[in-house]
């Protein structure tokens, strides 16, 4: 049975809520065509965290690229006409890539082809600076960005939280402390091993519904979890001692990696059909 910890009591008149829904690790067998709602594993639940709006929500969303250098290889397939012959082989349709029609190679003259070998070959050397400072010219590099792999996308919160009362002060100090349990490892009883922290799911509610307005956001971990007291540089308590105020920033990771077929990444209705579908 998972723990339920809400946050203000008055939570339920709230417009606006985000769910942490933690569960226990388990096995992603990742699908690259399909994740997201419907499609995540989930673990036996630990607990269920609902906060009134946080103050902050950010997401980020990164691409690998790599750098490609054609060197002398680009110098003669474009020179040649290779680079069409190419594209026709591999783009599946002649004189296209995909969906780009490619232009006509320009060949390029003798000249230009050995004065590139011999500059390429130089690698910046005596040769290479010198033909350069005569030809007041140096070669075309052919570098170009290449598509290796979406980086796994990470959310923020920052939530600030005052509690009105003692009471909420601790339940306020409950979740903080319930957050900081399940995001931290434990160990096997030998303590020769760590065993995975929890994994979270993140949902919004409006007006106690599931929405989609803001992102949606497949299984994932937290990565960070900060915690502050206090405001306008002066840490103040109730009479017992309780916090008046505390501000919470979770980072969290996705699991599995996306793509436009992921529910995670959906497509805006009513305007046309999916790119890349």
């Amino acid at each position: 049975m998972a723990i339920t910890k809400q946050f203000p009591s008055d939570i339920h008149h709230a417009t606006h809520t985000i769910g942490f829904h933690f569960s226990k690790t388990t096995y992603n067998f990742s699908d690259t065509e399909r994740a997201g709602d419907g499609y995540d594993i989930l673990g036996d639940p630990t607990a269920d965290i609902y906060i009134g709006s946080p103050t902050i929500i950010a997401e980020s969303n990164g691409f690998s690229y790599q750098t490609a250098n054609y060197g002398i290889l680009g110098d003669v397939l474009i020179s040649g006409g290779g680079a069409d012959e190419l594209a026709k082989l591999f783009g599946g349709a002649a004189g296209s890539v995909g969906n780009v029609n490619l232009p006509g190679s320009t060949p390029a003259s003798a000249g230009n082809m050995i004065a590139n070998l011999l500059q390429r070959g130089g690698k910046g050397g005596v040769m290479s600076q010198m033909m350069s400072a005569f030809t007041r010219s140096s070669p075309n590099i052919r570098e170009e960005q290449l598509f290796s792999q979406p980086d796994f996308r990470s959310f923020t919160f920052v939530i600030e939280m005052m509690p009105k009362s003692v009471e909420e002060s601790k339940e306020m100090n409950d979740i903080i402390k319930i957050i900081r349990h399940l995001t931290h490892p434990d160990l096997t009883d030998d303590n020769l091993r760590f065993i995975f922290p929890d994994e979270v799911k993140v949902k919004y509610y409006a007006n106690g519904t599931d929405t989609d307005i803001f992102p949606r956001i497949g299984k994932g971990v937290v990565t960070n979890f900060d915690v502050s007291y206090g405001t306008e540089s002066m840490l103040k308590v109730f009479p017992d001692g309780s916090p008046v105020s505390a501000t919470l920033t979770l980072t969290v990771k996705e699991a599995q990696l996306n793509n436009r077929k992921t529910d995670t990444i959906p497509w805006v209705d009513g305007i046309g059909s999916v790119p890349g579908a």
